[in-house]
């Protein structure tokens, strides 16, 4: 990943022997999500996002429509997030839609909050 104080990643860990469709935690705050990198290995074909604001509970997420928030993904692909979507949550996993039945690891970019919601912004600016 560049060096870009902006943008960061982080691995998260799908590891079958504590739980075969749930990744671990990762600690959003101060960031959003703004993309994902699926492993080429992966099986599932949807991920659903659960967050957190204490990382001890975790719920599934909902967008303001009331539509949970997925995406389809395939192997090897970078997936575009909507950083808006994420901006409530300090705690973030991510579960597939089956059982993988080995470890894997997705890639998780994000954004710093400040330098995210001047991209919103812009983008609505830029509209009017």
């Amino acid at each position: 990943m560049s060096q870009d104080p902006k943008t960061s990643s982080k691995d998260l860990l799908i590891d079958i022997s504590v739980d075969d469709d749930l990744t671990n935690a990762l600690d959003m705050r101060g960031n959003v999500l703004v993309g994902l990198i699926i492993p080429a290995t992966i099986t599932s074909t949807t991920i659903t996002f659960l967050g957190s604001i204490d990382n001890g509970t975790f719920t599934a997420m909902y967008n303001t429509a009331g539509t949970a928030l997925s995406a389809a993904v395939l192997a090897s692909r970078l997936i575009a997030i909507n950083p808006s979507d994420f901006a409530s949550v300090d705690y973030l996993k991510i579960a597939t839609g089956s059982n993988e039945i080995a470890d894997r690891t997705i890639t998780a970019i994000m954004r710093n909050v400040q330098w995210a919601c001047f991209l919103i912004l812009k983008d609505k600016l830029i509209s009017l």
